[in-house]
């Protein structure tokens, strides 16, 4: 888990908690690990541990910028934030010690998992509160695969993937919607239910 004040923790068995995170930083609002080493992402900067979180190095800083989420997957961690010139999506192959800009667009992400093989990156555009979902093989090319449900979903904010179809957590006018993928096709399968025609 994490939280604002910097800590993270990391149980074994959901019992016994134990804080791990890096020590006088701000916030902490993102982690992802690649079977070696832990990135903590957040305000200002990433932290790396490579011992289970009792040590931490600030492979990372920009006093401008905050790390929104971030994951690992296809060789690279992917993350997602915000900086003085705008959000963006960004990849790293060295353990987060440098990062590469792979878009730019105008859209404010707030979860960015790899699931089934795939880069997801969750939000909206800007100011526009218009939910986006991009997704990317290697987290350096990017697609927008919104779909055009009728209306606006003002962002879409978490998605899992059951074997067969993503179910993509989102929110509009009247809260709470699920929307389920499959082929691309999509219905929503919680709030207001607009079903697929066969």
């Amino acid at each position: 888990g994490y939280s604002s004040d910097g800590l993270l923790s990391n149980p074994a068995d959901f019992i016994n908690w134990t804080s791990r995170g890096p020590a006088n930083i701000r916030e902490v609002y993102t982690v992802a690990y690649d079977g070696s080493t832990v990135l903590a992402g957040g305000y200002t900067g990433i932290y790396s541990s490579s011992d289970e979180g009792d040590s931490w190095t600030k492979v990372f800083h920009d006093a401008n910028e905050s790390t929104i989420a971030m994951t690992y997957g296809a060789g690279r961690f992917v993350a997602a934030g915000y900086n003085n010139d705008g959000p963006f999506l960004r990849y790293s192959t060295n353990s987060g010690v440098s990062w590469t800009t792979a878009n730019t667009l105008n859209n404010y992400y707030n979860k960015g998992p790899y699931v089934d093989n795939r880069f997801l990156a969750l939000g909206s555009i800007g100011d526009e509160y218009e939910g986006r979902i991009l997704t990317s093989t290697d987290g350096i090319s990017w697609t927008d695969v919104t779909p055009d449900l009728g209306f606006t979903v003002y962002y879409y904010n978490d998605v899992v993937f059951d074997g067969t179809r993503y179910h993509v957590l989102g929110i509009d006018a009247d809260g709470l919607l699920i929307v389920e993928s499959s082929g691309g096709r999509e219905r929503i399968v919680a709030g207001d239910v607009v079903p697929l025609d066969d």
